[in-house]
């Protein structure tokens, strides 16, 4: 599933903010493709994010790599971060930003 939403606080707070809303089949046929049809989730005031939640095969160990690739985009100057939810931890860990 894939969820956007804007929050106070980069990263969120927590794994579910409230506010969130998924994404529908016809704006995830959006992000198919690089054609310039874009999704855009935006706010002049708050952190606008998009949360990718993906399955991995229980035969995944922590020796395993796991490959994620995005495309997109930010306001210019603008610092964009990948998170991922820490289990142990109950907070979002900075893996790359750019």
């Amino acid at each position: 599933t894939i969820s956007q939403n804007a929050v106070s606080t980069e990263p969120p707070i927590g794994y579910l903010p409230d506010g969130e809303d998924r994404l529908t089949k016809e704006q995830r046929n959006q992000l198919q493709t690089l054609d310039g049809n874009e999704l855009s989730t935006e706010s002049k005031q708050k952190f606008p994010y998009h949360r990718f939640d993906g399955r991995v095969d229980k035969q995944v160990d922590k020796n395993d790599e796991i490959e994620i690739v995005w495309n997109g985009s930010s306001l210019e100057g603008r610092k964009v971060t990948m998170y991922a939810w820490n289990y142990e931890t109950s907070k979002w860990a900075p893996l790359v930003s750019t």
